[in-house]
């Protein structure tokens, strides 16, 4: 049963510990974090060494929106630059404030997001390879305690088949945003070659190591 609750996450990786005060709608032991912009982005299966949380009330929505802001209040007159929250909680909540705006700006906000986020990506690569290894460590866990499952355990296209107006839809899709053309088709610059027995793929503009030529061989069926 889902619930209501008020939590901390101590972060003690620095001389002084750090700290960031939430409120969940949702199971204590469900993957959700936090929704911090300034604290450290992890998954609830990979937290980081030195970080952990404590749930601080539970209750009533209504109960948790004020503990929530008592605190911060308390909170910021005392010692707030030890703390990764930027509001005192109350109205400025993730969810109360996506559920005071229109689907469209929801939306339009969502985009918006994800275009930052792809930009931090493109152009930060520590923050690339931070986000890859905490995305596969997430996924590792997950298969291992049964958490995450793979899609085949649930759903099968075996028998089933687009249909015509589908494949029509898609193939539009595709010659609009080139798909799979030019620099976004995954194997471009890219080239194959062989020793004769083993195949591999590289760049196009690497050498050829000794006793491998340009081609692939065929793989022999057993017969």
């Amino acid at each position: 049963m889902e619930d209501h609750f008020v939590y901390i996450w101590i972060d003690a990786r620095y001389p002084i510990n750090l700290f960031y005060i939430g409120r969940h709608k949702g199971l204590v032991e469900d993957r959700y974090t936090h929704s911090s912009k300034l604290f450290t982005k992890f998954y609830k299966d990979c937290i980081p060494k030195g970080i952990h949380r404590r749930i601080l009330g539970r209750g009533t929505e209504q109960e948790m929106v004020d503990l929530e802001h008592r605190l911060l209040i308390n909170r910021k007159n005392k010692c707030w630059y030890r703390y990764y929250n930027i509001h005192t909680g109350g109205s400025y909540g993730w969810r109360i404030v996506n559920e005071t705006i229109s689907p469209e700006v929801r939306l339009k906000n969502c985009i918006k997001g994800g275009q930052a986020f792809k930009r931090k990506h493109d152009s930060d690569i520590d923050f690339a390879k931070n986000h890859q290894e905490m995305a596969r460590k997430s996924s590792l866990n997950g298969h291992k305690n049964g958490t995450m499952k793979s899609i085949h355990d649930y759903y099968s296209w075996v028998g089933k088949k687009h249909n015509e107006e589908t494949k029509l839809r898609m193939c539009e899709t595709h010659k609009n945003n080139k798909h799979q053309k030019g620099s976004k088709n995954s194997q471009y610059g890219t080239m194959w070659i062989t020793d004769g027995i083993y195949n591999k793929k590289i760049t196009k503009d690497s050498i050829l190591p000794d006793g491998w030529f340009k081609g692939r061989q065929p793989f022999k069926r057993a017969i």
